[in-house]
């Protein structure tokens, strides 16, 4: 597949992710996602739905011991802190 067609999948799939995440807060939970501690987790989430297509490939490979359902919703989670971590990694390998 390329690479294209990939990160738009990605994409897709983090926006599933963050509706099924405010499906559960908001319906079975009732939960406010705006509300006070929950407004972090609903701005993590909201951010890696545009991360996780940025990492998506190399996530996947890191995750390979995974089953696959559980490597997806690891990457998806886990995306921002990756991306964070990697710039780090980068601006070290510069200097």
């Amino acid at each position: 597949m390329s690479d294209r067609l990939i990160r738009f999948l990605s994409f897709f799939l983090g926006i599933v992710f963050f509706i099924f995440y405010t499906f559960i807060f908001e319906d079975f939970l009732n939960l406010n996602i705006f509300g006070f501690p929950y407004i972090f987790l609903t701005t993590y989430l909201f951010l890696s739905i545009f991360i996780y297509p940025a990492v998506s490939i190399e996530a996947g490979e890191k995750t390979k011991n995974l089953p696959p359902l559980y490597a997806v919703m690891t990457a998806y989670f886990i995306s921002p802190v990756w991306l964070i971590v990697n710039s780090f990694k980068d601006e070290e390998h510069q200097d």
